[in-house]
This record gives C-alpha cells, sequence and structure tokens, in this order.
C-alpha cells in the first residue's frame, strides 16, 4: 500500500503591513484575517499540518488559537527591520523548522498569503487532486482568475497606458488570448520540485476567489465575501 503524503500549509504573517498596518490580524465579521487564511486550509480537508511563520507574538496567538502551529521568524528576516536576508535564506530556514516539528519530511506544501481570502476551500482541495493526478512532470499548481476586458499596460517610454483591449462595446474575439492574474497560493511537490524536467499547473477559480485584501478600501469586499461563505457553509448544514 503507497504511503500517505504528509501535508503542510504554511503561511507568513508579519507584524507591521506596508499597505495596511497589522493587516493580519485585522478582524473581518470578528475574526481576524489570519484565521480565515487558517480556516481555509482546514476546511480544504487534506492539510495536516498549518504553520505560521511570524515574529509577531499577537499573531502567534492568533494562529495557536486558530489551530495551527507558530514557527518563530528570526526578527532580522523581516524587511522593515533588515534587507540582508534573501528569499532562499528564508526558505531554508522554513524547511528546517517545519523537519524539527515533524521529525520527518513532507510532500506536499501550500504556501498561503494571507491576502488571498476569497479563495474557497473547496478550490484549494481541486488544486490538490488535481496535482495529485497530473502528469509525472508537474510539481506544482497555483490558482488563477480570468481577467476582464479593459486592462491597460504602462509604457517604459512616454509613460503612456497602452491597452490589451479597451472595446467594451465588442466581445473578445476567438483571435485575443485570454488574460489571467495569479493568485497569491500555490501548492507545490516537494519531491519533484527537485528533479530537472518540471512545469505548473494553472486552475481556473472565478474572479471573486481572487479578492487581494490590501487596503482598508478593501474591508467591505472583505465583508462580503467572508459573509457569503458563512452563508454557504449554514446553507449546506441545515
Amino acid at each position: 500500500m503507497a504511503k500517505r503524503p504528509v501535508n503542510v500549509g504554511f503561511i507568513m504573517a508579519r507584524g507591521g503591513g506596508s499597505t495596511f498596518y497589522r493587516k493580519n490580524a485585522y478582524p473581518i465579521l470578528g475574526r481576524p484575517v489570519l484565521a480565515w487564511a487558517i480556516d481555509t486550509m482546514q476546511r480544504a480537508g487534506f492539510i495536516d499540518h498549518i504553520y505560521v511563520w511570524t515574529e509577531d507574538q499577537n499573531l502567534a496567538d492568533i494562529a495557536e488559537k486558530a489551530g495551527a502551529i507558530h514557527l518563530e521568524r528570526p526578527r532580522d528576516m523581516v524587511h522593515y527591520y533588515s534587507g540582508a536576508w534573501t528569499i532562499g535564506q528564508w526558505q531554508h530556514l522554513q524547511d528546517r523548522q517545519i523537519k524539527e516539528h515533524l521529525d520527518g519530511e513532507y510532500d506536499y506544501i501550500v504556501p498561503f498569503n494571507c491576502n488571498c481570502i476569497g479563495l474557497r476551500p473547496e478550490s484549494l482541495r481541486a488544486m490538490y487532486d488535481a496535482l495529485r493526478l497530473a502528469d509525472e512532470k508537474y510539481f506544482r499548481i497555483l490558482p488563477v482568475c480570468r481577467i476582464k476586458s479593459g486592462l491597460c499596460m504602462h509604457t517604459p517610454t512616454g509613460g503612456h497606458l497602452f491597452p490589451f483591449w479597451n472595446d467594451k462595446d465588442k466581445p473578445l474575439g476567438d483571435t485575443l488570448l485570454p488574460l489571467y492574474r495569479l493568485i497569491g497560493v500555490g501548492i507545490v511537490h516537494r519531491t519533484k520540485a527537485n528533479t530537472g524536467d518540471v512545469a505548473t499547473l494553472y486552475h481556473e477559480v472565478p474572479e471573486y476567489e481572487g479578492f487581494d485584501f490590501q487596503s482598508r478600501q478593501d474591508i467591505p469586499f472583505a465583508e462580503y465575501y467572508m459573509q457569503s461563505r458563512l452563508d454557504e457553509v449554514d446553507g449546506a448544514t441545515k
């Protein structure tokens, strides 16, 4: 019988915030943003351990209350205080801390950005199932949402905005390629990631699941999406 994979979720959570101070602790419908992210991974149903890497004691308390495991993030590995460390050095320490807690290896890791609280647990589970069934060359899967017309690009010369598609009176034709935006969540198969011939899968989700919580102006949208999820869960249990 094949050994069941060990799956971990991982969240990097800073105590400050570049666009919204202490955003990760901000309560949306009474639950901190960080706790919503943890809840999404818990409800996906395939993650064995969820780790929160933070230097902030309040966030560590939120994580543990929500059922996650706090991993100590060195203060000098937060760019507010030091920019000397690379992402590779971060990942090396994170990997070591996870292995020490597990006292062994793990197979899949789910890096989850707290901003992406709109992603539904069902989508995360579908991503995992798709990656496990995919061809051996695929080592990770990322969610994407389709971008609507009217998108413009800033040109380096002259500073003008150049429209990819700006005629809203006409439908997109078959000759135009669809546009997508990556969402800050993923699933990585660590064993495959160490091989040479690897590729990435993409899983399309509805536009609202790509909601990116960045500023105070986003609070009403975050409350709306989270209330919709609560209503959905409540309706399923009745």
